[in-house]
């Protein structure tokens, strides 16, 4: 049977190290719930069951770690919790605790990353919707969320600056307008402004 061998106690949790060399991190809630203490032997139920509180708080620990790099959406959560091997049950409290304090929210993260995605005027409606569907948020909130920033109404100087930039490096080239109009649906730009801005670049070449 494993025995505690040594608690070591941190700000937010207790570590239970074990005769055999394996250290498992523990909410105080659990430390005292079981009344966990050095030179206590841990039967094989008991042990079972302070190793799965041990997981559930490193599945909760490792997603705080995560957000704490930047804002995200909950199925990106999910698939990080996945590739770490946690079980579906400690991902599934995990991101209900964090939905719950506000961590986690599908339509900030839609508004954030669209906000984001819009600043440098680089990407269009249509790139960041397939981006945002890709992160694993429901169409209901993308379309808000695009709505909410304006992101539905390109800004049409911005994409005019970079249809001429473009056009610079490709005018020697066979047919530059389609190269130019090409470019810009790649970044997500629909098509009654690109026709909009390659009208215009038209005007400008030719005076």
């Amino acid at each position: 049977m494993p025995v505690i061998t040594k608690l070591l106690f941190s700000e937010n949790h207790v570590v239970v190290e074990l005769d055999g060399g394996e250290s498992l991190r523990v909410s105080y809630d659990v430390y005292t719930g079981y009344r966990l203490c050095s030179g206590m032997d841990l039967s094989g139920d008991l042990y079972m069951e302070v190793y799965d509180e041990s997981r559930r708080f490193e599945c909760c620990s490792r997603a705080l770690s995560y957000l704490g790099l930047r804002a995200r959406s909950v199925e990106e959560m999910k698939r990080y919790l996945r590739k770490k091997n946690f079980d579906e049950r400690h991902i599934s409290e995990a991101v209900e605790y964090l939905k719950g304090k506000g961590y986690l929210n599908d339509y900030g993260f839609a508004i954030l990353y669209t906000k984001d995605r819009m600043r440098s005027g680089r990407r269009g409606k249509d790139l960041i919707v397939r981006d945002l569907y890709r992160k694993g948020i429901g169409r209901k909130e993308i379309d808000k969320a695009i709505k909410e920033c304006g992101a539905d109404k390109a800004d049409e100087e911005a994409v005019y600056a970079l249809a001429k930039k473009k056009y610079e490096s490709v005018k020697n080239k066979e047919n530059p307008a389609l190269k130019v109009s090409n470019y810009l649906r790649q970044r997500g730009f629909d098509y009654d402004i690109i026709k909009k801005v390659l009208r215009r670049l038209g005007e400008d070449v030719e005076e």
